[in-house]
């Protein structure tokens, strides 16, 4: 049987894992956040800081809410990391690889925060071994990576080289069409 192309596209159901990961770090960054601010509110009360942080009588007050107040920078600062790494793997959507046996090219695209687009083109020969990642989610909704090792060959020698698929359905349906025989 001869093929022609194999387009690899990124699918969401393979980011079910990676979303649930960096969902569950922006909750709980978000619950920290919110439990610093309770604790801020109770330094406020405790301390009977109402107006300005520096017009309180008790030096250890003015203290606690400094310190407070660096904890939220901080927590802030992390729940906001933890925001954009959640949005920038929505990115992974766009990554497609396109294995064309007949020019025998192998095409990565990919898009990368916020507007870069990279194309990379490479030469193979034939494809020697195929690698499936999949995760416990992964293998629940028939998703997971691809290792792809293929061998180049040229004049003076050949070299074996890699490429990773992401995120991808059907992984080892796909597994199964890149290595087998085309006569």
């Amino acid at each position: 049987m001869q093929k022609e192309n194999l387009v690899l596209k990124t699918d969401i159901r393979g980011l079910v894992g990676e979303i649930l990961k960096k969902l569950l770090v922006v909750g709980i960054v978000l619950a920290l956040c919110i439990a610093g601010d309770k604790l801020r509110k109770y330094v406020a009360d405790k301390y009977n800081i109402t107006d300005s942080l520096f017009k309180s009588s008790d030096m250890l007050g003015t203290v606690s809410m400094i310190v407070v107040y660096i904890v939220l920078g901080i927590l802030l600062l992390l729940l906001i990391i933890a925001v954009y790494k959640f949005l920038i793997l929505f990115y992974e959507l766009k990554h497609v690889t396109t294995i064309d046996f007949e020019k025998e090219r192998i095409i990565i695209q990919r898009y990368d925060f916020p507007f870069d687009r990279q194309i990379q083109e490479k030469r193979f020969n034939k494809i020697v071994g195929v690698e499936i990642t999949q995760k416990t989610i992964d293998r629940a909704v028939k998703s997971g990576n691809l290792y792809v090792e293929y061998l180049v060959q040229s004049k003076n020698d050949s070299k074996l080289r890699g490429i990773e698929v992401p995120y991808i359905l059907n992984p080892v349906n796909t597994k199964d069409m890149l290595l087998e025989d085309r006569a």
